[in-house]
């Protein structure tokens, strides 16, 4: 008889502490990151552990483009001169209707989530990333001209 998978119980490890808006200009946030304390204490070492970056609650109150997810790309540098630091991008698509509440839907819109595993592992190894913050880059699409703001609820860095 095989025993069954260990599951492992995720635990954020850094968060956001308030809602923020997106324009079209690039954003930066960055967060503090703790130790684990919770449900990943219990996972054994034996188990590979996973980080993942989760954008929660986009809303919109109209049309806005997507955004180019970057981590920890130096304070002043151009994210487009380290393509190695991009992650993802925030999902658009239905974002709009996602955000309007009615009888049926809450209208706390959208959200994704991305590994970010490999990208910490290498950064840290390269020691250019000392795990105590996280700083996030949005990149609007350049080809959007028309005046938007995109709403995140929160952002934050997952173990599971």
């Amino acid at each position: 008889m095989q025993t069954p998978p260990m599951q492992i119980i995720p635990e954020t490890v850094g968060a956001t502490s308030a809602p923020f808006e997106l324009g079209l200009a690039t954003a930066h946030i960055e967060f503090t990151v703790h130790p684990p304390s919770g449900p990943a204490l219990k996972t054994p070492a034996s188990v590979p552990r996973r980080l993942f970056l989760r954008i929660e609650n986009l809303t919109t109150e109209t049309d806005a483009p997507s955004y180019d997810v970057y981590i920890n790309v130096p304070p002043g540098a151009d994210p487009a001169k380290h393509p190695g630091l991009k992650v993802g991008f925030t999902p658009t698509f239905g974002l709009y209707e996602a955000s309007r509440g009615d009888g049926n839907h809450p209208g706390d819109g959208l959200g994704t989530q991305i590994e970010i595993t490999a990208l910490l592992n290498s950064l840290t190894a390269a020691k250019e990333w000392d795990g105590k913050s996280l700083r996030v880059t949005f990149v609007p699409d350049p080809s959007w001209d028309v005046p938007a703001k995109l709403r995140v609820g929160r952002v934050s860095l997952v173990i599971g």
